[in-house]
């Protein structure tokens, strides 16, 4: 038997003789032909031919890991602040649908100004040296256009000097201005125009905010509607046309002929298209909108002193009535999102209103409890909770202020102090 003693003393005796000195068979023969071959001369060195440091092996310099860190760090911040700068920049509103309530403009005294929806932080745009009035936003909420006059002289001693007033004997003649929001960027895009007499409503964005329609007198005094884009460019011309409005994908127009009807033109070619029926004259037709689906227009027909509401499909089909009171009814409203109808019904008469709100279909009218107020063109809040009217003095002959009127409560209406005669409501995303 081996005992654990033995095999440690024989492991030794075989690792020694392992670890001996080996001379390999070949030894002699290799020592016999480095004997027999020449040396190499110093000129076939490398280092005679090329740079001492391109041709001497050059130790591996470790990376500068603390350099590549800082540059991974500088990157993460960058887009840690290019994300924050995105997120704090305006985000636009979608053309469509309901929005966010932004800042009202106003044609305060002739100059066009700006406070926040409690009528708060008035801020004026325009100076007192010209005649600035009737605002509209631009769907995106990023720009404003309104009508500009030169100041009136005295000319005409009937008239007399100051604002221009738009059904005045001497037909004041203006242009049409675009700027942005902070009144910077200011351009004019028509000039010596003279806009609609007697009746001058908003010049109209097309939804994609890159066009604008308005109408005018031509020097025949015959209505007419222009289409221009942002740099001025006229792309469409009608005659006998006035208060244009647009459908909501931008391919049609719905307008006016006086003492006729309405009619919805496509701007892509084709003949105008009459939409209502029922006869009408006087102020009758006159700003006739598109229910936000883009298939039916209302609008109002009849005499002046009894005009009734109506609502036919865009192609001229289905006319049906939906207010046809003994009393003077216009000037109808879809709320952004559809649901809901408004109009304006005359309580006396020196033409003062209130407002009716109804379903989307005209149905489930009711009249809402405010005091009366100026029979004007009306608009609905972004949002679609208020119906913006204007207040009046007792005996019906000024303007005092602007009503916001909460559809779901009137008597949280808020008035705001203004002898703005027209306004726009801004549209921000929500």
């Amino acid at each position: 038997m081996t005992t654990p003693h033995d095999f440690d003393r024989n492991l030794v005796d075989w690792l020694d003789e392992a670890a001996a000195p080996q001379v390999p068979d070949y030894f002699d023969e290799l020592l016999d032909r480095t004997r027999q071959t020449r040396q190499r001369p110093a000129w076939a060195s490398l280092e005679r031919w090329l740079p001492m440091q391109l041709s001497i092996p050059r130790p591996i310099a470790a990376r500068p890991r603390a350099a590549w860190l800082l540059v991974v760090l500088a990157i993460v911040v960058a887009l840690v602040l290019l994300a924050v700068g995105l997120g704090a920049r305006h985000r636009l509103p979608s053309p469509f649908g309901p929005a966010a309530n932004g800042l009202i403009a106003a044609d305060d005294n002739y100059q066009i100004a700006l406070r926040d929806a409690d009528g708060t932080n008035l801020h004026l745009l325009t100076p007192n040296t010209e005649v600035d009035s009737v605002p509209s936003w631009s769907p995106d909420g990023t720009r404003l256009a309104f009508y500009s006059w030169p100041v009136r002289t005295a000319v005409d001693a009937s008239v007399g000097a100051g604002p221009p007033i738009y059904n005045s004997p001497d037909k004041p003649i203006g242009s049409l201005v675009v700027m942005d929001a902070d009144g910077t960027g200011r351009r004019v895009l028509a000039h010596d125009v003279q806009f609609a007499t007697g009746l001058v409503v908003p010049a109209a964005w097309s939804h994609d905010g890159m066009r604008i329609a308005y109408s005018y007198r031509g020097t025949d005094n015959i209505a007419a509607i222009d289409v221009v884009t942002l740099d001025g460019t006229r792309t469409f011309h009608l005659v006998m046309g006035d208060t244009p409005s647009w459908s909501p994908d931008d391919t049609r127009l719905a307008y006016r002929v006086d003492s006729v009807g309405v009619f919805a033109v496509s701007l892509v070619g084709g003949q105008p298209v009459r939409v209502s029926r029922t006869a009408g004259q006087g102020f009758g037709f006159a700003g006739a909108t598109w229910s936000p689906d883009g298939k039916r227009l209302a609008y109002y027909a009849g005499t002046d002193g009894a005009h009734d509401v109506y609502i036919a499909n865009a192609d001229g089909s289905g006319e049906l009535p939906v207010a046809t009171t003994p009393a003077d009814e216009y000037w109808p409203a879809w709320s952004p999102d559809g649901s809901r109808f408004a109009f304006e019904r005359v309580e006396d008469a020196n033409n003062d209103i209130r407002y009716v709100v109804a379903s989307g279909d005209g149905a489930n009218q009711r009249e809402l409890a405010t005091p009366i107020l100026a029979g004007v063109p009306n608009a609905w809040s972004p949002d679609g909770r208020y119906l913006v009217g204007h207040t009046i003095t007792p005996d019906a002959t000024k303007m005092t202020g602007l009503m916001l009127v909460d559809v779901l409560d009137p008597h949280a209406s808020i008035t705001i102090p203004s002898l703005a005669t027209s306004f726009a409501w801004q549209r921000i995303a929500p």
